[in-house]
């Protein structure tokens, strides 16, 4: 069943529009899941950067 879900999504997703919002969730959710500071900083400034390249 997630199988046709995925299809489906990457069928009606042309601009990839979703895919980049589940992107960017998943990069927050990994920087606030970090053990430590440095580490979040990190993952915060990847989250950053491939926001900026997704919208230019």
């Amino acid at each position: 069943m997630l199988a046709k879900i995925f299809d489906r999504l990457r069928a009606e997703d042309t601009d990839d529009e979703v895919a980049a919002a589940w992107i960017a969730v998943d990069l927050l959710r990994r920087m606030y899941q970090a053990p430590d500071r440095d580490t979040a900083h990190r993952r915060l400034v990847t989250f950053y950067e491939s926001w900026s390249k997704s919208t230019r």
